[in-house]
């Protein structure tokens, strides 16, 4: 569709101003879909873990832990990308995962921290390895946006039509492994089965998957966009505001998941909308 476009506009995709700017930053304009495939595995992997990992310990706890992320993210693109971070963006990275502690305290203050029996442990090292991964995952896609004419929309299509086929391949072989833990359902990895059965009777649930479709990828796409047009670690510092969102929801909404107003966590709140400000510079602070 891009290229018909493209073609269409300027006579050949290689006319287009885009592609001209690319060639003179010397970008490559070819690239091979299975690169893609890397983010894509990371993401899967990531993913996996993050869930393994709420199921083990409370959601506070790992809410703490997955704002780590951030200073992953920023240690990768040190290493990795030869940024360079000055004072207001470690002031801003602080200020968020502050704000992330502060907020995840007040809901473990709450509930005493007893939402799962499961190897506490187990669940602190899933969430570990889930943020390292994770980080390695918005590495992976600044490279190839900074080293290859992509377009942010272009990038996730791939990574969920890799996606797509990484689990229609999984998907069957883990109906038949056997699985005696808790995270696993009716003694399998995976139960396919029970979950269409579930999603048939219920006409709310196929509702909500079908949203979650279409939130997920737009946050994806718009994700990738600042990726590409920023850095990764402005993604990551950005993505962190979301949590307000969730809480604002759940205050208003009187089902399951309600949420009481704390002013601790508004202050957490307050302390990571802050952070975000300041490590974007969108206000500049001159001892910072």
């Amino acid at each position: 569709m891009e290229k018909m476009y493209l073609k269409k506009t300027y006579g050949s995709i290689e006319s287009s101003p885009g592609m001209q700017q690319a060639v003179k930053e010397g970008m490559k304009t070819k690239i091979n879909p299975l690169l893609i495939a890397i983010p894509m595995f990371c993401d899967a992997s990531a993913s996996t873990l993050l869930l393994i990992a709420y199921i083990n310990i409370p959601a506070s706890i790992a809410q703490m832990l997955g704002g780590l992320v951030v200073f992953v993210v920023a240690i990768f693109s040190i290493i990795f990308l030869k940024r360079r971070f000055f004072r207001h963006h470690w002031t801003g990275l602080i200020l968020i995962f502050a704000g992330i502690c502060l907020v995840a305290t007040a809901a473990l203050t709450e509930n005493g921290g007893a939402e799962s029996e499961g190897n506490a442990v187990l669940g602190v090292v899933m969430m570990i390895g889930s943020n390292l991964i994770q980080g390695c995952q918005y590495i992976v896609e600044e490279k190839l946006l900074g080293s290859y004419y992509l377009s942010p929309m272009k990038t996730v299509g791939w990574e969920g039509i890799w996606g797509t086929c990484l689990f229609v391949i999984l998907l069957p072989i883990f109906q038949y492994i056997p699985c005696q833990s808790e995270i696993c359902s009716d003694g399998y990895i995976e139960d396919s089965k029970g979950a269409l059965n579930m999603i048939e009777q219920s006409a709310p649930l196929v509702i909500f998957i079908l949203l979650t479709v279409i939130f997920i990828a737009g946050m994806n796409g718009l994700g990738m966009a600042v990726t590409k047009y920023a850095s990764s670690a402005n993604r990551v510092t950005l993505q962190q505001t979301k949590i307000i969102l969730i809480w604002g929801f759940f205050l208003i909404y009187q089902g399951g998941g309600h949420e009481n107003f704390k002013y601790l966590q508004l202050i957490g709140f307050v302390i990571m909308l802050i952070g975000v400000i300041i490590y974007n510079e969108i206000i500049v602070i001159p001892f910072c």
